[in-house]
């Protein structure tokens, strides 16, 4: 493997560890697991119907992915 392709590997699993880890943190894991194609779908007026609580714990996973790289 040249360098670059080393980098680019680590750097795609350096994001998921986080993205899963934020997955946790926000308690969207049982939430995704339930859901037929998992975090593919697309939610909103044109997508997935998500509960109150559902679309609560995706803002928060959202807020949380948007301050990873401070």
């Amino acid at each position: 493997m040249f360098f670059s392709e080393k980098h680019t590997m680590l750097s795609f699993m350096r994001k998921l560890s986080r993205l899963s880890i934020l997955i946790e943190m926000s308690a969207l894991k049982q939430d995704l697991a339930e859901i037929q194609n998992g975090d593919q779908n697309i939610v909103g007026d044109r997508g997935l119907a998500l509960s109150g609580g559902q679309r609560a714990r995706l803002a928060l996973a959202r807020a949380l992915y948007s301050q990873v790289g401070l």
